[in-house]
């Protein structure tokens, strides 16, 4: 599904205050945010998944394509993809919190299977 996701949206709606959801559906009565918000930051949380591991993908060839330059060439491709690759984990880490989170807030409590499994 390609489609522009605001950023805001997605922190904004991550941030209301969980601790006073009780199940899901029937505490949205009394919060701020609709099951359409919901469901509509759900769409944009999941729909950036397949994006960043293709931005991933795409810097781990600019680095497959860095170690065939000479030194002065490569390091400053190497530098910029480095630094593109932490920014994409960051990112990634931080939608995975918003994942999580709305998770929870459409689900209810239920575990998923990433909070089985352990590092």
């Amino acid at each position: 599904m390609n489609k522009t996701v605001n950023i805001n949206e997605i922190t904004n709606g991550a941030t209301v205050d969980l601790g006073k959801l009780t199940p899901p559906r029937a505490s949205l009565k009394h919060s701020n945010i609709s099951e359409a918000q919901i469901e509509k930051l759900w769409d944009a949380v999941t729909d950036m998944e397949v994006p960043l591991r293709e931005v991933t993908d795409f810097l781990q060839g600019l680095f497959m394509i860095a170690i065939n330059l000479d030194e002065e060439s490569a390091s400053p491709i190497m530098t910029i993809a480095a630094k593109a690759k932490d920014l994409c984990i960051r990112l990634e880490e931080e939608r995975g919190l918003c994942f999580h989170t709305l998770h929870k807030v459409k689900f209810g409590e239920k575990q998923t299977v990433a909070d089985e499994v352990t590092a």
